[in-house]
């Protein structure tokens, strides 16, 4: 469930208020006990405020409760790309 937020994010933010040129990468591989979920698109900075929203902070309070010490997560938002990579290890 926590993934979805970043694909809805994806889509919401970029994929669908652009009108050409849009780009959406996404790649999740698991592999032994870590889950790997990478996700970029490109956005319009123009639509965009400057803040980072609710829900990415809804996520990273929920990371930090469901899975303490044992994920790491980076979300850099420059110029005209937007960028999530999750490292989440599970059992």
């Amino acid at each position: 469930m926590i993934l979805i937020v970043f694909l809805e994010n994806a889509f919401k933010h970029g994929f669908d208020l652009l009108e050409k040129d849009a780009f959406l990468k996404i790649e999740l591989t698991v592999k032994e006990n870590l889950l790997h979920f990478f996700i970029e698109n490109n956005f319009n900075e123009a639509d965009q405020n400057k803040s980072i929203g609710i829900g990415l902070e809804n996520v990273k309070r929920r990371l930090s409760l469901i899975y303490p010490n044992t994920h790491e997560l980076t979300i850099v938002k420059e110029n005209t790309l937007f960028r999530v990579d999750l490292k989440l290890h599970i059992e």
